[in-house]
């Protein structure tokens, strides 16, 4: 498998790495280790470059994770251009929008934290996404937006917690806790933790802090059936 940085440290903007596999048909490459998170749980994967040791660049313009092996494939811009197996990486990803990505992700889970109900459904894009909750409760923009800034004002840090099933079950108090489920997994089960605001499995990149976060908004509220509310933020700064 390959070695995923990002998981340990989401703010790894560069490593250097090996090329483990080449596919031409699909017009990517897996490497040893990567900064770079591939597209899953609602968050686009990283885009970037990377730069082989006579300082070619290759631009990278999606990156996800292949079902069949569950190594990290990343995909490039120019075909021809890929690199060869065993090929030095200097690979760096594009910050200032997986910044964004962590930013508005963060928000989404405070957003958790404010509304009642089970996740249903959620989406990150570039400085903006929604969340769908089993909810029939009516909301207003204006005093979510309130909520949700007095939230991220909190500074609460972030820190990532891990447990096994058996762990997990054992403790029927945190998983009453979660509006998010706990996917079905062997292993551990990697929770993000906002101090005092909000915990949920989750395999993304998020902000050390929720002051990080910054302003936001939210911008529409939409009625998805019966008992399905869709809430969707942006960032607003």
């Amino acid at each position: 498998m390959n070695e995923e940085l990002f998981q340990e440290d989401a703010y790894l903007k560069q490593c250097e790495a090996v090329v483990s596999t080449v596919d031409e048909q699909t017009g990517s490459f897996t490497v040893t280790r990567t900064n770079f998170y591939p597209t899953g749980g609602g968050q686009p994967g990283d885009t970037g470059v990377a730069f082989d040791s006579s300082d070619r660049e290759i631009r990278i313009t999606d990156t996800q994770r292949n079902r069949a092996t569950g190594f990290i494939d990343h995909f490039v811009e120019i075909p021809s251009q890929l690199p060869q197996v065993g090929d030095d990486l200097y690979m760096e990803i594009d910050w200032e929008r997986r910044h964004r990505l962590m930013r508005i992700h963060s928000c989404l889970h405070l957003l958790c934290a404010v509304i009642p109900g089970r996740v249903t459904g959620a989406q990150v894009y570039d400085g903006r996404g929604r969340v769908d909750f089993d909810t029939a409760e009516p909301f207003e923009k204006n005093q979510l937006s309130y909520s949700l800034n007095l939230l991220v004002q909190q500074n609460a840090e972030c820190r990532i917690l891990s447990y096994s099933m058996s762990e997990l079950n054992q403790n029927p108090g945190l998983l009453d806790s979660l509006s998010v489920p706990v996917p079905p997994v062997e292993g551990q089960v990697r929770l993000i933790h906002f101090d005092g605001i909000d915990i949920q499995p989750c395999g993304g990149t998020h902000v050390a802090n929720t002051e990080e976060i910054g302003r936001v908004k939210v911008t529409k509220i939409e009625s998805k059936g019966k008992h399905n509310r869709r809430i969707s933020v942006v960032l607003d700064d």
